[in-house]
């Protein structure tokens, strides 16, 4: 993720702004998922551990 993205999301956040956490999700889910998925060895269970993490 560049700066100038990291920046726009972090000044999105403190205005309070819902794009932010479309940003969010959008740059970090499938990673995250990864993550998720290579520790539970369970794809059902990393969807719903990566739906949990976004709420």
């Amino acid at each position: 993720m560049s700066q100038n993205l990291e920046k726009e999301i972090t000044d999105l956040l403190g205005k309070g702004d819902q794009r932010a956490l479309n940003l969010l999700y959008e740059n970090y889910s499938s990673t995250l998922y990864g993550v998720i998925n290579k520790i539970t060895k369970n794809e059902a269970l990393a969807q719903d551990a990566l739906q949990e993490s976004f709420i």
